[in-house]
């Protein structure tokens, strides 16, 4: 499974101000963009390349990448899986923390503020 293009863009390579960091982002995302189509290649080539050498020497090497290149975008969707699900608990906590914070309650304020500052 290949990477879409968002998925190799930092955080800050949005914020860049200065013409410079501009130029250079761009030549960045155009190698990325690059890579990634490369890569999209050779998953498609062992993937074939699987089928075509069966029952030949080469079959055993062939499976090994394969099986690797299968095991890399296995790790890559669990750490997508893992980033939404840290994004989707932050946003929880935010919305609770906002939501007690604002009751009038001067008991309740302390405990979630004790409670902020433990976390």
């Amino acid at each position: 499974m290949c990477l879409t293009t968002a998925s190799w863009h930092t955080r800050d390579e949005h914020a860049l101000g200065t013409t410079a960091n501009a130029e250079t982002a761009i030549l960045e995302s155009n190698i990325k963009d690059k890579f990634k189509t490369v890569w999209c290649g050779v998953e498609l080539f062992f993937n074939k390349a699987e089928k075509i050498v069966a029952g030949t020497p080469l079959q055993i090497p062939v499976n090994i990448v394969d099986t690797l290149i299968g095991l890399k975008n296995a790790v890559g969707d669990v750490n997508n899986e893992l980033d939404a699900l840290m994004n989707r608990i932050n946003n929880h906590l935010v919305a609770l923390y906002e939501t007690l914070i604002y009751n009038d309650d001067t008991d309740l304020k302390n405990i979630v503020e004790g409670f902020s500052g433990y976390v």
